[in-house]
């Protein structure tokens, strides 16, 4: 069984999707190049358990990269 995944993302867009901001310093994903500000995780093992934005109970006003 194979299971993968794919973002490609730049984070202003998913800011603005999720109505929320990326927290600082959180960011574990790729950022390519320094200026783009771009999320990517390009076919991605979901079984590898990537870093993810996500949102949480905890702070639901930021973004977060959780497993």
């Amino acid at each position: 069984m194979c299971c993968s995944t794919t973002l490609i993302k730049e984070l202003s867009v998913l800011e603005r999707d999720m109505n929320r901001r990326m927290e600082k310093d959180t960011c574990s994903a790729r950022v390519y190049p320094d200026d783009d500000r771009s999320i990517v995780f390009e076919r991605v093992s979901a079984l590898s358990r990537p870093f993810w934005p996500v949102t949480t109970n905890d702070r639901p006003d930021v973004i977060q990269m959780y497993r």
